[in-house]
């Protein structure tokens, strides 16, 4: 991804830092003098030989710093940087995330984030504010809706964005983009009037229109939308874990029943895990344990409804 929103003053000080892959690096701007400090001392700790040192991925969830980090080939990963690190994370989570001064994860907002008192309220007011604008309802209310991401579903997890030439797999040669789309056409067949909303990052990054036309024509048509729409935040929606953005996408599209289908398991709601389906990171759907899942939870939704094209 080589995404990087971090003041410069922070990635000029220690270029080589942020020098290496990175699937996204961002710190909130209440957060940057603790990133720094924490950069600074991981510097001296390193001294001359910085042994390939870089981050990996930085960002907010569940109201508080993520901060991965990694070293070059061969390299021992050193105790001390990681309990710097993660001494570190845990500062985050008494920081407001817009100013830095101290602050407490806000419970009641859409959104869960460390803010100060100052701008919980703010926060609140504009959360207040985004709900009332929301008129036109979206499509897929009161209907039965297939949540689904790409990477670890679709195919193998570990994808990367070129720009010459555009998406491609970092894997063995028998892996390749939308490989187990035809397994996907096979589990929805006898469900002809389930919808699919994308929750993957395609859509946030190339739009829900863009997204849809990697799939086949038979799927294409029953996609109906996207977690992510235009009108969002696309920082604080990067920011909010895989589950809270469905979450999120349900309590505004209210579908009648659904199920998720993604990789990253990683603090999804508890209320909602019994429509979570994690799929093999390597394998995706194609995994006969998770293929049986996904049958079952299909059958299970559809069976209150009369919405298969044939009799059991």
């Amino acid at each position: 991804m080589d995404t990087i929103y971090i003041p410069a003053r922070i990635t000029g000080r220690f270029p080589y830092m942020f020098a290496g892959k990175n699937i996204g690096l961002s710190v909130l701007q209440g957060w940057c003098q603790t990133f720094e400090a924490l950069c600074q001392d991981i510097d001296a700790e390193l001294g001359e030989d910085k042994r390939g040192f870089h981050w990996v991925q930085c960002k907010e969830k569940l109201g508080m710093a993520r901060w991965h980090w990694d070293m070059g080939p061969d390299q021992d990963r050193p105790d001390v940087i990681t309990k710097r690190v993660n001494n570190a994370v845990v500062k985050t989570k008494h920081l407001c995330g817009v100013c830095g001064e101290p602050g407490q994860i806000d419970l009641e907002a859409d959104w869960m984030l460390t803010l100060c008192p100052s701008h919980t309220q703010e926060n609140r007011h504009q959360q207040k504010m985004d709900r009332l604008s929301r008129i036109k309802a979206p499509k897929g209310v009161d209907e039965l809706v297939l949540y689904l991401d790409f990477d670890g579903v679709l195919h193998h997890e570990n994808v990367y964005w070129h720009p010459k030439k555009g998406p491609y797999i970092e894997a063995p040669a028998h892996y390749t983009l939308f490989q187990h789309t035809p397994l996907l056409e096979l589990l929805l067949a006898p469900y002809p009037d389930i919808k699919i909303v994308l929750s993957t990052s395609w859509a946030r990054v190339h739009g829900c229109t863009n997204a849809a036309k990697r799939l086949p024509p038979s799927l294409r048509a029953r996609v109906i939308g996207a977690t992510f729409h235009s009108k969002m935040d696309r920082h604080q929606f990067n920011e909010t874990p895989r589950g809270m953005q469905v979450w999120g996408d349900v309590v505004r599209r209210h579908p009648k029943d659904w199920i998720a289908l993604d990789d990253d398991d990683l603090h999804w709601p508890k209320w909602c895990l019994d429509k979570y389906v994690k799929t093999n990171e390597n394998e995706g759907i194609s995994d006969p344990v998770v293929f049986a899942e996904i049958e079952r939870k299909l059958a299970d939704m559809a069976a209150c409804t009369d919405l298969r094209a044939w009799p059991c």
